[in-house]
């Protein structure tokens, strides 16, 4: 008599996950950003980090959170994007349905090169947080003539 058995290649890949998930968690601890700051439970906004010839550009989206609400930081070639998005406080709205994260989030963004740390500035529209990250001059590319 032949016996068949259905294989199912992807079946096991959440068990995977969660296996490197828990070494991880081991080895860095859980909950900890590289500060020793917890950040259990946070969510990560998206973002884009692109590079002109002056400058590093970081746009993050960050709509209905108010300035004071977030905070940026550099030290060390990283630069943080912390804050939280408050939960709005409506007590006529029966909540159906609940896709918008809040609560803390955490960004950290490594700097390939020297920066001007001092030029640093950052601006909002639109729910867009724009980081401006002047390279510092001796990083720039130059031309070099040949004599």
């Amino acid at each position: 008599m032949t016996y068949y058995t259905r294989q199912a290649p992807f079946q096991n890949l959440g068990n995977l996950q969660r296996e490197f998930d828990r070494m991880f968690n081991r080895f860095f601890g859980a909950g900890e950003d590289f500060c020793g700051q917890g950040f259990e439970g946070a969510w990560r906004p998206r973002a884009d980090f692109g590079e002109t010839k002056e400058a590093y550009v970081i746009k993050v989206e960050l709509p209905g959170i108010p300035a004071e609400d977030i905070e940026i930081n550099y030290q060390d070639g990283v630069l943080t994007v912390t804050g939280e998005r408050k939960e709005e406080e409506t007590s006529e709205l029966k909540k159906i349905q609940v896709e918008r994260f809040r609560g803390k989030f955490h960004r950290a963004f490594t700097i390939p090169e020297k920066v001007n740390s001092e030029g640093i500035t950052a601006t909002r529209k639109d729910g867009l947080l724009t980081i401006h990250i002047p390279k510092a001059e001796q990083s720039k590319p130059r031309n070099i003539e040949i004599s």
